[in-house]
């Protein structure tokens, strides 16, 4: 019996440095790691898709420099002198005298479009004037529709009304001194006359 005891005590007793030390090398999860290199390759392609969206910016980026630089060109062209002085020209070319009907320093469209205004061409005065339209009345100035103060170097602009014009009528329009108020009176707002001594009327048509 002892010696059964004995046999089964020496296999469960600990062994000795130099065995526990064997033991221990052969545990397999203290093994050298494999490092793998795959993350490098991966590395590699992010940088790839990285420089994709770069290169496209850098592309919509020149397509707009090119349209910006283009418009730029094309207002400079458009508003250089040179094209206004040429775009200036040819309207004072075009416009026959047949069309503008004068009377003293009053220049006015022949023809003009029924409505609440009247065109006026030019209106040289050399004090605050205004310029009245009148209706037609039996071939004479009849009742004054609207007027507007031209002043000098003023030369041309508009009257507006306040009662339109007809299509197919005749009206006429005439120059009042305005006497310093700078407010329209038949009564205190004299007559432009020529040299004559007749009022200065300038007579158009309405379509």
């Amino acid at each position: 019996m002892e010696d059964n005891k004995g046999g089964g005590l020496s296999w469960s007793q600990p062994g000795d440095a130099n065995s526990a030390g064997s033991q221990k090398k052969q545990v397999p999860w203290e093994k050298t790691p494999i490092v793998s290199k795959k993350p490098a390759a991966a590395a590699s392609t992010s940088n790839e898709a990285l420089e994709l969206p770069n290169r496209s910016r850098f592309v919509w980026m020149s397509v707009a420099g090119l349209v910006l630089l283009a418009l730029i060109l094309w207002a400079w062209s458009a508003l250089s002198p040179g094209a206004a002085t040429s775009g200036k020209n040819d309207t004072t070319n075009t416009t026959p005298d047949s069309t503008s009907v004068a009377a003293g320093g009053l220049t006015i469209p022949q023809t003009q479009n029924a409505g609440l205004t009247v065109s006026v061409t030019a209106a040289a005065v050399v004090s605050p004037t205004w310029v009245v339209v009148y209706e037609s009345r039996d071939g004479t100035p009849g009742n004054a529709l609207g007027a507007a103060l031209f002043f000098p170097g003023n030369a041309s602009g508009s009257v507006n009304l306040l009662r339109g014009t007809i299509s197919g009528q005749s009206y006429f329009v005439g120059q009042r001194l305005d006497n310093g108020d700078r407010i329209f009176s038949l009564e205190s707002d004299k007559e432009v006359l020529d040299q004559n001594g007749q009022p200065i009327l300038a007579q158009f048509q309405t379509q």
